[in-house]
Parts: C-alpha cells; sequence; structure tokens
C-alpha cells in the first residue's frame, strides 16, 4: 500500500473538493481524479460520495482511510524493529543454567548485561547437563552455562572460568582422625586417602548433573566404592546436608561462600592439586553465536573473574587428556532412601 494514495484520499476528505485538493498536492485534478477512480476499481467500492457537497469519504472511504494508516504504521514499525535486530539493538536470548549457578551467578550478571542490551529479552531455562544438551541439539535455547564435559558432538562451547570441586566433610567426621584442621578452608583443603572413603556415605545428584559427572571422576580414578548415596540435585542443601553429617558431598566453590551452616564442614581434597571443573558456555555448532551470546559470554568471564563473590580459579590451561572426564555407572547395590517432607529430594 503507498502512503501518496492514502494521503490523496485523505486531503480530499479534509478539502471536500478536488480541485482544491489537487491544488494543495501540486499535482492536476485530472490526474488526482485518475488516481482515486483507479483504487475503487482495484478494490470495487466507492471511496467518494462526490454528488455531495462538498465531497465525503463513503462508508468504505473511512475504513480504506484508518485501516490502511494502521496497516502503513505497522510497516514502518517493522521495518524499524528489523533494523534494530541488524544492529543488535533487538533480539531474544534465552540460557540454560543449573538452579544452583543460577542462584549465585545470574544476579551478577544478568543487570550488567540488560543494562548494555535493553532491547534483549532475556529468557532463563533451568536444568541440568544432560537437559542443555538435548535443549541446544533440538534449538530450545541459544546457550547453555554447564560444566564439562560435553557429550555431544553436535555442540561446541567457550571455556568461562574454572572452580574448585572439593569434598565437605562434617567436622567430626571419622576419616578426618589425625588430620591437622587449624589452617583449614576452602583454598587451603585436608587431604583425604581415597581409600578412607570406601563404604562412606555420600550425598550425589542424579545422573545428568555435572557434580554426577566429578563424583564418578573419582569414583573410577581411585576405585572408590561408596556405600549408601543419598541423591540430592540441589548443591546447597546438599552441602548443608554434609555439614550435619549425613554424608560425604563434592561441592562446587560457589557452594562453599558464607554464610555457612552452624557446623561449618571441613573442606577436603583427594589430589593435590585440588580438582577443578571447566564452566562452559555451550551451543550449538551449527547454529553458532549469536552477538547477544557472545556477548553474554564475555561478561560472564569478566563478571566471574572480578566479582569477589564469584571470583573462581580462573587459571584456564589447554584441554590436555588428564582433564577428561568418563563417566561410569554407580553401584547397582546402592541403597535407595528418600527424604520428602522438609528437603524435597530423593536420598539413595
Amino acid at each position: 500500500m503507498e502512503k501518496e494514495k492514502l494521503r490523496y484520499l485523505q486531503i480530499v476528505a479534509e478539502e471536500g473538493n478536488l480541485t482544491k485538493a489537487a491544488k494543495r498536492l501540486y499535482i492536476s485534478q485530472p490526474a488526482l481524479t485518475a488516481c482515486i477512480n483507479k483504487l475503487e476499481k482495484k478494490y470495487g467500492v466507492k471511496f467518494l460520495e462526490r454528488e455531495a457537497k462538498p465531497i465525503r469519504l463513503t462508508y468504505a472511504g473511512e475504513r480504506f482511510l484508518a485501516m490502511g494508516q494502521q496497516i502503513l504504521n505497522l510497516q514502518d514499525r517493522l521495518k524499524e524493529e528489523m533494523e534494530e535486530i541488524a544492529q543488535e539493538r533487538r533480539g531474544r536470548l534465552r540460557i540454560g543454567i543449573g538452579n544452583t549457578r543460577g542462584d549465585f551467578w545470574l544476579p551478577h550478571i544478568l543487570p550488567k548485561f540488560l543494562k548494555t542490551h535493553p532491547g534483549i529479552e532475556v529468557k532463563i531455562v533451568e536444568g541440568k547437563n544432560a537437559d542443555f544438551e538435548k535443549m541446544l541439539r533440538e534449538g530450545a535455547v541459544d546457550l547453555c552455562i554447564q560444566s564439562l564435559p560435553i557429550m555431544s558432538m553436535e555442540i561446541d562451547y567457550e571455556i568461562i572460568s574454572e572452580e574448585l570441586v572439593l569434598l565437605a566433610v562434617a567436622n567430626n567426621h571419622p576419616i578426618l582422625d589425625g588430620k591437622d584442621l587449624r589452617e583449614n578452608s576452602v583454598y587451603h583443603p585436608v587431604l583425604i586417602e581415597p581409600e578412607l572413603l570406601n563404604g562412606q556415605k555420600f550425598i550425589c545428584p542424579s545422573a545428568g548433573h555435572g557434580l554426577y559427572n566429578c563424583a564418578a571422576y573419582f569414583f573410577e580414578k581411585y576405585s572408590i566404592k561408596p556405600g549408601e548415596i543419598i541423591e540430592i540435585n540441589n548443591s546447597d542443601t546438599a552441602f548443608h546436608l554434609a555439614s550435619e553429617g549425613l554424608g560425604l558431598v563434592f561441592t562446587p566453590e560457589g557452594s562453599m561462600t558464607p554464610p555457612f551452616p552452624e557446623n561449618i564442614p571441613i573442606f577436603c581434597t583427594l589430589e593435590e592439586p585440588p580438582y577443578k571443573q571447566k564452566i562452559v558456555g555451550a551451543f550449538h555448532k551449527m547454529m553458532g553465536l549469536s552477538p547477544a551470546a557472545k556477548d553474554f559470554i564475555e561478561l560472564a568471564k569478566e563478571v566471574v573473574a572480578t566479582c569477589p563473590a564469584l571470583k573462581a580459579s580462573c587459571n584456564i590451561e589447554p584441554e590436555s587428556e588428564n582433564n577428561l572426564v568418563r563417566i561410569p555407572k554407580v553401584s547397582q547395590n546402592a541403597l535407595v532412601l528418600t527424604l520428602r517432607a522438609r528437603w524435597n529430594c530423593w536420598i539413595i
């Protein structure tokens, strides 16, 4: 639809006279009449009551003028929005992230991102590593913040940071007998002999969770045969349960920050230097990263490296065969229990 034709009809309605309207439009009266006649023929209706003095719009003319203007306004807005998207001033970013990391990271990262990208609509989808790979393959999300390993060959990633994964142990646990605990902290963990962990009760998330991969890595590497396994997917809840002596838990650095539970657990490691898991921004190889997703990853790197509340050990090292994590199946003899009312989780 042309703005010119709508303007012709609008001016005729305002002037009530074809000659006056033509003069105002700086065209001849026959040319104006021919244009309106052609328009009426195209739509099969009359737009003007020419016999009326002054000339006025028919009902069809009124509706054509009103709806035509709405269409032109929408066309203008469509053009503006496409230009905004092309210039990265408008868009959508769907981010998958675990609930614990989301609770800890997003309050520090998201406000800064939205401030610099006010036209980007952000959707947060919570889940676990196994869910994220499926979401990326199906196009349900654009970017996932997760830990390695990634099993799908269709998924690529950029490393954001590394974080310590330590073993949290109740401060009165027997495996600590004889250990010097005076300087214990997240960055001064107690070295524990792996054989002491055989038959011990552990708190682990379900398969597909990033920390499940960590536990599986240690169980396989050191041939650890756990006893009962309590299955809880929230690492903060698991950390607090461990502090009360309900089991041992491999916990990420993000969960080992104040305020601590009343009975502060002892932070332990099975190896020196302590194990670190890589946190990455994962995306589908074929789709790549949108400019907004790239900006989010770069901002996450910056915030995690500099924010005191988030700062992890960010000494990123090249991938090596020693860093690869193979995931074995947890023993079928694990005893399954249930915690429901208070903790809203399953104990295995």
